[in-house]
């Protein structure tokens, strides 16, 4: 039986694939000087150094067993994710009518492995040199600070709370809770309040990240029209399928 790996090694060897720098880190091995992160937050199954990630890079002549060699041993001790939901809340959970990338972004919110600064930092300080929040100068850019404890993020969820759900007292605490241990708020008439969660969730995400890669200023107001966009769509569909 042929090596369905082969062709993958091919386009490696020949420099013909090209990876993005920010994934340089997680690629090298921990001996390798570059590779300043301390595995805390797990590792990733290593890949060849002769693959064109920086001009640094491009310089090393490595074989695959060579790079295999600078590995070291699996550990025997590998860190487990803990969950924070039980069997039933995960059940739950899966049951959700969520879209696929707030489904992702909450998913690993609960496994602790949001990309935000300070984890980012932790795993790879050489390409996030700051645990920083970007969108307001925090020190410490947690999760939950990303997605909710952030001023600028706030006033998001504060304007769709306050039109949607009045009737809830919406907190930082209180929207923390309904994403770690699904104490959903009451929903308002003709949608379920995980959608709700859902649209704020997907716009801040998407916000952020535009911010981050285009220089696209974060505005509550705007990213809110985004919110109200993608809840009036999934109001539209819902009564299509009726």
């Amino acid at each position: 039986m042929s090596n369905p790996h082969k062709p993958i090694f091919r386009i490696v060897d020949t420099h013909i694939q090209v990876i993005h720098p920010f994934f340089a880190s997680l690629c090298l091995p921990p001996s390798h000087p570059s590779a300043s992160h301390d595995g805390s937050y797990g590792t990733v199954d290593p890949m060849h150094l002769s693959i064109s990630f920086a001009s640094f890079i491009r310089q090393l002549k490595l074989s695959r067993r060579s790079f295999r060699l600078l590995c070291p041993p699996p550990d025997p001790n590998p860190r487990q994710s803990v969950s924070r939901l039980s069997p039933r809340q995960w059940n739950f959970f899966w049951s959700l009518t969520l879209s696929t990338s707030t489904r992702n972004i909450w998913f690993r919110l609960l496994h602790n492995s949001l990309s935000s600064a300070s984890i980012l930092h932790a795993i790879i300080p050489s390409f996030v040199a700051s645990p920083e929040c970007r969108l307001c100068g925090h020190s410490n850019q947690t999760p939950e600070h990303f997605l909710v404890e952030c001023p600028l993020v706030w006033q998001v969820w504060t304007m769709t709370m306050h039109r949607l759900i009045p009737h809830w007292r919406a907190q930082p605490s209180t929207i923390l809770r309904a994403f770690y241990a699904l104490a959903l708020p009451p929903s308002p008439p003709h949608i379920d309040s995980y959608h709700v969660l859902d649209g704020v969730l997907a716009a801040v995400w998407k916000a952020y990240w535009r911010t981050i890669f285009d220089d696209v200023p974060f505005v509550p107001a705007n990213v809110v029209v985004s919110v109200n966009k993608s809840l009036q769509f999934f109001f539209q569909s819902s009564h299509l399928l009726d």
